[in-house]
């Protein structure tokens, strides 16, 4: 459905000094640098890492809301990595993107019938599906589309930027963060939606968070992110078992257990990214000189399984 190949996406780091002003060339960052990820027909890929990894980066740059600066994005055997406004806009049907915060991604004065029958008189589909079909798709009854953004709680947002999302019939729909601002009740029906939504659908799902529990829910595979790269891929069984990279590890270490005290293993985030070499280095207590030389090589450790980390060469 969705291959990457080496996407790279920067931005220029804010001027901070009076000399940086009149310097010949501003320091980039990439928030993005070489990821390479597979998204297959009928599966959920879940990106997982901590803030500042690069997922929602990465995310907009697969929606095309930011124009990769190298690599290629591949979907469904065509590369739209610079196609033109019109094509884009076809292809934007097929990928929708359901976004962290419902209320800033609605428009506030709308109503819920306009905003989700705005995107399907754009595509040409109103004729198709009508806005009802998508509100009930997501639990809502058809009177919740005379109603503003703001007399909707925050999972009833939620579900209708769902909505919105299902009403184009898309191949593939980014998740980002989509529960990170819910309750854990509500939060619980959100990812039981999705599950609803994918067996009835069979769509592909790009499912990014932070929180563990939540990807390994709804997730087939998981890749998992830090300083812009992706440094272990596997099956959602495997990364939560057996982490192999020492951040997958520190990552599953951080999940709250009453049962035992907080004794991390990583440290904090200062200097976390060197200029060369492996971006945990700083951080990971199994660092040695080679890592801070060069970033390690992706080791495929079994089928589906692989690690950039040099302790499993």
């Amino acid at each position: 459905m969705l291959q990457l190949d080496n996407i790279r996406k920067s931005f220029t780091e804010p001027v901070k000094k009076i000399t940086e002003l009149f310097s010949k060339q501003a320091r980039r960052i990439y928030a993005v640098d070489g990821v390479s990820l597979k998204v297959g027909h009928d599966e959920v890929l879940g990106i997982v890492g901590e803030s500042g990894s690069g997922k929602s980066t990465l995310a907009k740059t697969v929606a095309r809301i930011y124009e990769p600066d190298e690599g290629k994005i591949i979907f469904m055997g065509e590369d739209i990595t610079h196609i033109s406004h019109k094509k884009l806009l076809e292809y934007r049907k097929k990928i929708q993107m359901v976004f962290q915060n419902p209320y800033s991604s609605l428009n506030p004065r709308r109503k819920v019938k306009d905003i989700i029958g705005d995107v399907m008189r754009l595509h040409g589909l109103e004729n198709d599906y009508s806005v009802n079909d998508a509100l009930r798709a997501v639990g809502l009854d058809a009177d919740y589309g005379n109603r503003y953004p703001h007399q909707l709680s925050g999972g009833e947002r939620q579900r209708v930027a769902i909505a919105r999302a299902l009403a184009l019939r898309p191949s593939l729909i980014i998740a980002d963060e989509i529960t990170s601002s819910l309750d854990a009740s509500t939060q619980m029906q959100i990812l039981n939606l999705l599950r609803k939504i994918r067996r009835e659908h069979s769509m592909s799902m790009m499912f990014i968070s932070h929180d563990l529990a939540v990807v390994n829910s709804v997730s087939d595979n998981i890749a998992v992110m830090y300083g812009g790269k992706v440094v272990e891929q596997g099956s959602a069984y495997d990364i939560i078992s057996k982490p192999l990279h020492p951040y997958s590890q520190a990552l599953i270490e951080s999940v709250p257990d009453p049962y035992r005290g907080w004794n991390p293993k990583i440290a904090d985030v200062e200097n976390r990214n060197p200029a060369t070499g492996c971006k945990f280095a700083s951080r990971c207590p199994y660092a040695s000189n080679k890592c801070y030389e060069k970033h390690p090589p992706f080791i495929h450790v079994s089928q589906g399984r692989k690690v950039a980390c040099y302790l499993y060469e």
